[in-house]
């Protein structure tokens, strides 16, 4: 789907501002869905926009643990002077945006990661690290892969698989250097221009998906599976193995396979959930009726049951309305393979619910690592009203400094996506959880010593697949805090005139160990 940048950020501003048809924002959804390079545009506004955000003039509707139901407060400016400055500061947004679109994205620009490993099977590494994480972003430098096969997405979309014993370095977000072994490329949507340098020359994608072998005499293998690329001096098409070395370059257009196809490669690896390696998982498989907290002991990965709120937690904020944890069976529709949603789920009713569980291993936010953590959930449908009055969130705290660092990752009263911190840092998405419908939603959260936090969130609809990574392009990012804590709190807080249900809540260190993902569609488009 064509579109023009400038518009395309017009849009989404007006969408956020709800002045879009109905028509319009239907078409706006459809182009993010199924265009790659309109849905990193999205990115690149959301994450300038929690830059903003993060200035003295914040529209806020409800603070992080806000269940006050207060509405458009505004931080540090009086509102009639924000008002003035909120329209100069979208119109800052848009050339912003169009600068990232046409010279290269701030993201790039500030950061030295390179890629991130989406997917690692049998993986046995070597120096100069022994061991990467999925889901892990890895820096400019050299990997070196002794066994196994291991797929690493790059910043510029273009995507890797290392088949076997493989050494390369990763130059930058378009680029790398192949030193031996066997790769995979594919680059789509967007992605075509990445480059693998080989002791014979380098090779540019120009469209899809490409294999390279390089072998200990530095001979140098290319198979073109689709599309095509491009040599120093020549094209080679869709079907032809070239070789290079041993300063001769064969371009017969030999018909063969150097490799198989991504896909293939993948579908070969099975990849499968990894429950095993979740810390903390609830999935309330209880008969349908009324609890008290304390009585909801099961599930995995927790130290106590779970409890009201203490009253030295509260602070300012109203105590639960709701006395009892009710149970329900049925409320949720879910197509993907996942034991939760048709039995035992948690009904939070209107009110305001706020149920705390401490999990035996925290999130330290002060050591390197990747934390995903995921759920089910359901708006109930109000007939005849667009927006739900109410918001939801799980939030992450301490049990050391319950008031100190936090997070949450819910939604609005708009049922807008939304990501924050106890230090007002607050970004939201255009993107709104459907009522009546189940959704799953997983979030990341990316922790770094020496550099930056990151905080990412996506739902997926029933029509949606659960793919056997994570996604390239999230919902909504936060990205620049220092959040310096130990989280083992978990709060689940539901505020509203009406219910909602939520289930399956996982943590976990890796997509595929909170995430039900489905071998059988891996080759599907």
């Amino acid at each position: 789907m064509a579109f023009k940048e400038k518009d395309l950020v017009r849009n989404i501003l007006a969408a956020q501002e709800s002045t879009l048809s109905e028509d319009e924002f239907a078409h706006l959804e459809r182009l993010l869905r199924e265009d790659v390079a309109a849905r990193r545009v999205y990115l690149r506004l959301m994450q300038i926009q929690s830059t903003l955000e993060s200035s003295p003039f914040v529209f806020d509707d409800i603070g992080p643990e806000d269940t006050s139901g207060r509405h458009a407060t505004i931080t540090g400016f009086p509102a009639t002077i924000a008002r003035v400055l909120l329209p100069i500061a979208a119109v800052l947004v848009i050339g912003l945006v169009w600068l990232a679109v046409r010279g290269g994205s701030p993201e790039e620009g500030g950061l030295s990661e390179i890629a991130t490993l989406i997917f690692a099977e049998d993986c046995e590494w070597e120096e100069p690290r022994a061991g990467f994480q999925e889901g892990e972003s890895l820096p400019a430098g050299k990997v070196r892969l002794h066994s196994g096969m291991a797929v690493l997405r790059f910043r510029s979309g273009a995507e890797m698989v290392l088949n076997g014993r493989s050494s390369l370095e990763l130059l930058d977000v378009n680029s790398a250097r192949l030193f031996g072994g066997e790769v995979v490329v594919r680059a789509e949507d967007g992605a075509d221009g990445f480059r693998v340098e080989t002791p014979h020359g380098g090779i540019t994608d120009l469209g899809t998906e490409f294999a390279v072998r390089v072998d200990s005499s530095g001979e140098t293998e290319l198979h073109v599976h689709e599309g095509k690329v491009a040599l120093k001096d020549s094209v080679v098409e869709a079907g032809s193995t070239v070789t290079m070395g041993k300063e001769k370059r064969d371009l017969s257009g030999t018909e063969g396979r150097l490799a198989p196809r991504y896909r293939e490669l993948i579908e070969r690896a099975k990849p499968k959930e990894r429950r095993d390696l979740m810390t903390a998982y609830e999935g309330f498989f209880l008969d349908p009726g009324s609890y008290a907290p304390s009585e909801i002991t099961e599930g995995k990965g927790w130290t106590s049951p779970w409890r009201f709120r203490d009253p030295s937690e509260r602070g300012d904020h109203p105590p639960n309305t709701v006395r009892e944890m009710t149970i329900d069976h049925g409320k949720m529709t879910v197509p993907w393979p996942v034991r939760g949603g048709r039995l035992g789920m948690l009904q939070l009713p209107a009110g305001t619910a706020i149920w705390t569980r401490q999990m035996k291993k925290p999130i330290s936010m002060d050591e390197n690592g990747v934390t995903y953590l995921s759920f089910l959930a359901a708006e109930e449908t109000e007939p005849g009203r667009k927006d739900s009055p109410g918001a939801f969130r799980i939030t992450l705290r301490s049990s050391k400094n319950y008031f100190g660092n936090s997070l949450s990752i819910g939604w609005s009263g708009k049922r807008e996506l939304r990501l924050g911190t106890s230090s007002n840092e607050v970004v939201k998405s255009i993107r709104k959880i459907p009522p009546g419908e189940t959704v799953f939603c997983v979030g990341k959260i990316k922790r770094s010593v020496k550099g930056k936090d990151r905080v990412q969130f996506r739902f997926y609809r029933t029509t949606d697949r659960l793919d056997f990574a994570e996604p390239a392009v999230w919902d909504v990012t936060l990205e620049g805090g220092d959040l310096d804590a130990e989280f083992d709190l978990m709060l689940i807080t539901s505020h509203g005139e009406t219910s909602r249900w939520i289930d399956e809540i996982r943590v976990g260190p890796s997509w595929r160990s909170v995430t039900p993902i489905n071998a059988v569609n891996l080759t599907q488009d």
